[in-house]
């Protein structure tokens, strides 16, 4: 008990180590994120208000023109306050770095065009990138031979891998915390417009179902690839891992299915704010038993694997 201690520790701090510059990158991808949704917030704010100029406008002359047809896509804004455009909720923030991308359909009948989510595909690609940053590098075997245990180092390994996934998404919570106003609940006509959700099953007005649906079940999703993507490494090659990861994401984008692991790493996939959607449940259920499945076949391939391959 004594060695696997200090091996958790010694893969702790260097995965803390070599995983830093990762860290520093999360930061800038969700800052960035975050600036761009306070400025297209901005712009909605703006057309509230020129709604509600056109509006006075209208009264004063005591006539219809055309320009009321153009303007009927924003009339809606003079059903709430201007408070709902400003600020932005901690709910809202972490929406749009969760929320990924609703459900897509081949045949799109509606001719909207495609949002592709660059937030959750740039995501997703760091996660990857992490999984495989420590664990296999240079190998990363050198320490099975003062452990004298395979599967204490691939528990080390595969422990440190969620702990270094875990603080990616606490860096991204803090990051919606910190751009926001600090108030919980969630600004439907905002996310409405922008993130094309238009419902909300969830108590936003507390803080632990938000953190477990918006944040929890996404970090499962990712722990479940990550275990996919190791059980691919120790198989083949680590670039193989990370391009089987990263294939999962992206597919996940396109086939809306419970077994594509990726999906839960989108929370607009789920039916708390999208129509048809899965179940959290189910999600999570189907992320268990992936990675009970790949950490077995982990134990059995670290057993029959030549190190000195």
């Amino acid at each position: 008990m004594k060695r696997f201690i200090r091996l958790f520790w010694y893969d702790f701090v260097n995965s803390i180590k070599c995983n830093r510059m990762l860290y520093v990158a999360s930061i800038v991808l969700f800052v960035l994120g975050c600036v761009y949704f306070m400025g297209q917030m901005g712009n909605l704010l703006q057309d509230y208000r020129y709604a509600q100029e056109y509006e006075q406008k209208q009264k004063e002359n005591g006539n219809k023109t055309e320009a009321e047809e153009e303007i009927s896509a924003v009339r809606i804004f003079s059903e709430y306050s201007e408070e709902n455009f400003t600020g932005g909720s901690f709910v809202d923030y972490s929406l749009f770095l969760m929320r990924g991308m609703e459900k897509f359909e081949w045949k799109n009948k509606t001719g909207d065009k495609i949002d592709i989510p660059l937030m959750y595909i740039g995501f997703m690609i760091l996660l990857s990138y992490l999984t495989g940053n420590y664990m296999f590098r240079n190998n990363g075997y050198h320490t099975v031979v003062r452990m004298k245990s395979r599967v204490a180092w691939l528990f080390s390994k595969i422990i440190n891998n969620i702990i270094n996934i875990f603080i990616i998404y606490l860096i991204a919570l803090l990051t919606a915390w910190l751009f926001s106003d600090k108030m919980l609940g969630i600004h439907l006509v905002v996310c409405g417009k922008l993130l094309r959700i238009d419902r909300c099953l969830l108590d936003t007005q507390h803080l632990l179902p938000v953190l477990a649906v918006i944040y929890g079940l996404g970090f499962l999703g990712a722990v479940t690839i990550a275990q996919l993507q190791i059980t691919v490494s120790l198989l083949t090659k680590n670039i193989s891992g990370f391009i089987v990861s990263v294939a999962i994401y992206i597919l996940s984008l396109f086939y809306v299915a419970v077994y594509m692991p990726g999906n839960s790493c989108m929370v607009q996939r789920t039916d708390i704010f999208s129509e048809g959607g899965f179940s959290p449940a189910v999600l999570v259920a189907v992320d268990i038993v992936l990675i009970a499945a790949a950490i077995v076949a982990d134990i059995v391939i670290i057993r029959r694997k030549d190190m000195l391959e």
